[in-house]
C-alpha cells in the first residue's frame, strides 16, 4: 500500500492506494493531527511505502516523519502542476448545476488536497511501472 501525501503549511493531504491505482482512503487532516493518523494509517493500511510532495509543507512532514522512528520506505517526489490537475479532476467529476458553474468560473467548493495526494502517489505508481518495463 502507499500512502500519498500533499503537504501544506497546516493542512495535509492524504490517499491511500494500492500498486492497481484502487483508492482506499482519502482525506484532509491537519498539521498538528499528523503523527497520530500517520501511525494509524501506518497500522490499519499496512503502508510499505510513502511518498511526500516536493511542496509548501514537505519538510515539516519529513521532520514529523523522522520523529517517528519507523522502517518505512519514504520518497520525495515533485508536486509540480498536481493543485491545477486536481482542480480539474474534481470540476469534471461534479454534474449538473453545481459541476456548469464550477467549469464556467473554474470555482472550487472545497479544497483538493486529498486528490492532490492522490496524483502524488499515482505519479510514484507510474515511476515504478516505468522501471519494472525496462
Amino acid at each position: 500500500m502507499i500512502l500519498g501525501i500533499d503537504a501544506g503549511s497546516y493542512k495535509i493531504g492524504y490517499a491511500i492506494l494500492d500498486e492497481r491505482y484502487n483508492i482506499f482512503s482519502k482525506g484532509i487532516i491537519l498539521l498538528n493531527d499528523f503523527k497520530k493518523d500517520f501511525l494509524r494509517f501506518i497500522k490499519e493500511y499496512e503502508i510499505e511505502v510513502v511518498v511526500v510532495g516536493s511542496g509548501t509543507g514537505h519538510k515539516k512532514v519529513m521532520k514529523l516523519i523522522d520523529e517517528l522512528n519507523l522502517d518505512l520506505k519514504v520518497i520525495v517526489i515533485s508536486e509540480r502542476n498536481t493543485s491545477v490537475e486536481a482542480k480539474w479532476r474534481y470540476i469534471n467529476s461534479l454534474k449538473g448545476f453545481k459541476g456548469f458553474f464550477c467549469k464556467l468560473f473554474g470555482y472550487l467548493d472545497k479544497p483538493v488536497d486529498d486528490i492532490s495526494a492522490v496524483i502524488i502517489a499515482e505519479r510514484y505508481l507510474n515511476e515504478e511501472r516505468k522501471k519494472s518495463e525496462t
